[in-house]
């Protein structure tokens, strides 16, 4: 599926994603899309229920829905797992943010916004040097 008229040289976004990343990375691409869109919600949502039971909640959706993209059987399961994965990862990241820093004085609230995301990033960071480490699982 084509986003958009093809540009002069007849390489479409969906083509370049598809050649450089691969057909999995496309659907990281669209996990982050959701993550964004999610962000506008989430904010209401905690307002509404509070903040630690919608942290809570959004670390089970994404536990269960990580799993699931793991045991997805084909690419569209996968895709629509990663999606919810990525409403569970927005309601993480944005809650604790909001947790951290509301707790602390104003002169300290930018350090605090960034110890926490700090330590998000870097709990990926492993991850990606595990995979990284492993020879290509796609290649025959």
């Amino acid at each position: 599926m084509a986003v958009g008229p093809a540009p002069p040289g007849g390489l479409t976004l969906d083509d370049a994603l598809s050649r450089y990343i691969g057909e999995f990375g496309r659907a990281q691409v669209r996990l982050m899309l959701l993550v964004s869109l999610f962000w506008v919600t989430n904010g209401t949502l905690s307002d509404a229920r509070g903040r630690k039971p919608v942290l809570f909640g959004c670390t089970a959706v994404g536990a269960v829905f990580t799993l699931a993209a793991g045991l997805a059987p084909n690419y569209a399961a996968y895709f629509v797992f990663r999606l919810l994965t990525g409403v569970g990862a927005a309601g993480q990241a944005l809650t604790t943010y909001v947790l951290a820093t509301e707790s602390v004085g104003p002169s300290w609230r930018g350090t605090a916004g960034v110890a926490t995301q700090l330590f998000f990033v870097l709990g990926g960071r492993p991850g990606c040097n595990l995979a990284r480490s492993q020879s290509n699982m796609r290649r025959p």
